[in-house]
């Protein structure tokens, strides 16, 4: 089964219009929650803090479907030279990255492997000082294992940003920024 184009209309010249497109597509075409627009300005805000040279991002939605969806924004975006979309457990891709220093990792995916998938980016030397990572729904729904162990890891400094949870609209520390020390 093939994808189908997600969006029509004038795309490319670039990563910026790209996103602008998206946005304006999304602003037309659904309701975007406060929540996704609160995570997503603090998600954009560390990625032009650090301006990473190299990004990884676990947990892309979720499925083969979007998987391709994200492929066809690499290409409308002008990026198929820079940006490659691995599907499958980070646990089976992560090798991948050997010999390269990732300047901020996005973490964004089944919470139950969020520490098992964090111990992996640690052993894979692919952390330098200053590298980030960042989690998303940390405590809700939640990853209490992982925030229990970088919180308490002295390789990295902490802090986490309070999000407009859900419908209910709980204001929750449910984002986390880690700084890699060394």
């Amino acid at each position: 089964m093939s994808a189908q184009p997600a969006f029509n209309g004038p795309w490319g010249n670039g990563p910026r219009p790209t996103k602008e497109q998206i946005d304006r597509w999304t602003d037309k075409n659904s309701a975007k929650c406060l929540e996704y627009v609160k995570r997503h300005a603090e998600r954009d805000e560390e990625i032009r803090k650090k301006k990473p040279v190299v990004m990884a991002e676990l947990g892309a939605y979720t499925g083969y479907i979007f998987a391709a969806r994200a492929r066809e924004m690499v290409e409308i975006a002008g990026l198929v030279n820079q940006v490659t979309v691995y599907v499958g457990a980070f646990s089976e891709q992560y090798q991948v990255l050997r010999g390269k220093i990732v300047d901020l990792y996005f973490i964004d995916h089944e919470k139950t492997v969020y520490l098992s998938d964090l111990k992996l980016i640690i052993g894979s030397q692919t952390l330098a000082p200053g590298s980030v990572i960042a989690a998303d729904n940390v405590v809700r729904p939640g990853a209490p294992d992982y925030l229990e162990f970088i919180e308490n890891n002295p390789q990295f400094s902490t802090e986490r940003h309070t999000i407009n949870c859900g419908r209910d609209g709980l204001l929750l520390p449910d984002l986390s920024i880690a700084t890699f020390l060394g």
